[in-house]
């Protein structure tokens, strides 16, 4: 699974789990070492995996995790709780 950016306030830090998939490492090696392609030819995207949001209590360490379809997101910005 793809852990490319969090979520950061002053109580959380929450990470999303994104059902992108990397090749085993002979396809990485090939497709990306030999032939020259991006990274993200080695990757797939696994639909019937849900998009995980992990929930992490700074104060406690405490943690939970939320479930939701899968669904692709980029960067984000730090968040504040008001």
């Amino acid at each position: 699974m793809w852990f490319f950016s969090f979520f950061h306030t002053d109580n959380y830090i929450i990470f999303t789990e994104q059902p992108w998939v990397f090749g085993d490492f002979p396809t990485v090696l090939v497709k990306h070492v030999l032939q020259g392609l991006p990274i993200g030819a080695s990757m797939s995207w696994d639909a019937s995996s849900p998009l995980r949001f992990h929930v992490v209590e700074k104060a406690t360490g405490h943690r939970c995790q939320l479930m939701t379809e899968p669904v692709y997101r980029g960067r984000n910005v730090n968040c504040r709780v008001v």
